[in-house]
């Protein structure tokens, strides 16, 4: 395996990792700071309650970027797979 063939494997990998944990990552971010102006201004300070509210956004948001996510990570896979004799060499 090339060293150029080797960059861009690891560059398809991490690529591909942010693909799939970006968009939930970002949601769930956002939940949270939604969540903690609310509890800011409510005066509220139940640390569950912001727990909870994260983990059912991100649930929900996988649930609805499930096909975007598997069309992703099998993309990948076949790149992998259809690429297996060019890295044996």
């Amino acid at each position: 395996m090339s060293e150029g063939l080797a960059l861009n494997l690891l560059q398809s990998a991490f690529r591909t990792t942010l693909l799939l944990v970006g968009p939930l990552l970002l949601i769930t971010v956002i939940a949270g700071l939604f969540v903690s102006i609310l509890q800011a201004i409510t005066s509220i300070q139940e640390q569950s309650l912001s727990f909870v509210i994260k983990l059912i956004t991100l649930i929900i948001s996988f649930v609805i970027l499930f096909p975007f996510l598997m069309h992703v990570i099998t993309n990948y896979t076949i790149y992998i797979i259809t690429n297996i004799p060019q890295f044996i060499k």
